[in-house]
């Protein structure tokens, strides 16, 4: 009678905590995906430029041009697969991102043969087309980074733009020193669950696909509720 009266007591005591256990670890999962960054590139298939020049090929013109650097082709670092302005002092990429936001982190992927051209370049932010002032490329915007060492063959280098403090529309990345400048891919990346007015949050599913893709998930009243349908979305694509 002892020994089934314990078990009973410890089966009913067993059913009591596992509401408790189930509440702290949604608390847990939830600090966890709130302070886990969520990010939308917000550069890809926008309206770019370079200069002074497109480095020229009679071949085939669409090859070097700005917009490699936006094509979403995240695999690809051979030359045919990125960007190529002619030799300068002053060569300069810029991306037109539609509307002025917030930018987090910006990440930059570098070609395979000669590597160590991409250095010594600052990345700068404006809110109107800095092309329009009669003193470009030798205006400055709002810094947002700077790199001095060269970015390693077929490598990314991603930078933090003060925590999204950094405003604007147009990203421009500037590089000093003779030599052309390449660039195989630009992110320009605001964290999806950082709060704005609208509250409105966008997902990239899948960013190692050779192409990349958005998608709108809704509308949502905080971060917390932001974050949480994040992972519990992924958490069921990988199951």
């Amino acid at each position: 009678m002892f020994n089934r009266t314990c078990k009973t007591c410890h089966r009913a005591e067993s059913k009591r905590e596992l509401p408790i256990l189930s509440f702290l670890f949604s608390i847990a999962i939830s600090i966890t995906v709130v302070k886990a960054p969520h990010f939308v590139n917000l550069a890809l298939h926008k309206p770019t430029a370079q200069g002074p020049a497109t480095w020229n090929n009679d071949h085939d013109p669409s090859l070097y041009i700005s917009s490699k650097a936006v094509d979403g082709k995240v695999d690809l670092t051979s030359t045919n697969h990125c960007t190529h302005t002619t030799n300068a002092d002053l060569t300069w990429w810029l991306v037109d991102l539609g509307v002025s936001s917030p930018i987090h982190r910006v990440a930059v992927l570098n070609r395979d043969a000669y590597s160590d051209r991409l250095r010594n370049f600052t990345i700068d932010v404006f809110q109107s087309d800095p092309k329009l002032e009669p003193i470009f490329p030798g205006n400055v915007g709002e810094i947002c980074a700077r790199q001095v060492d060269p970015v390693g063959s077929s490598q990314w280098v991603e930078f933090d733009c003060n925590n999204g403090s950094v405003i604007g529309r147009f990203l421009r990345l500037i590089k000093f020193g003779f030599r052309s400048m390449s660039l195989c891919e630009v992110r320009v990346l605001k964290d999806l669950c950082a709060m704005e007015s609208r509250n409105t949050y966008r997902h990239v599913p899948n960013t190692k696909s050779l192409s990349e893709s958005r998608e709108v998930l809704g509308v949502f009243s905080t971060p917390m509720q932001c974050g949480l349908t994040l992972w519990q979305r992924n958490h069921h694509l990988r199951n």
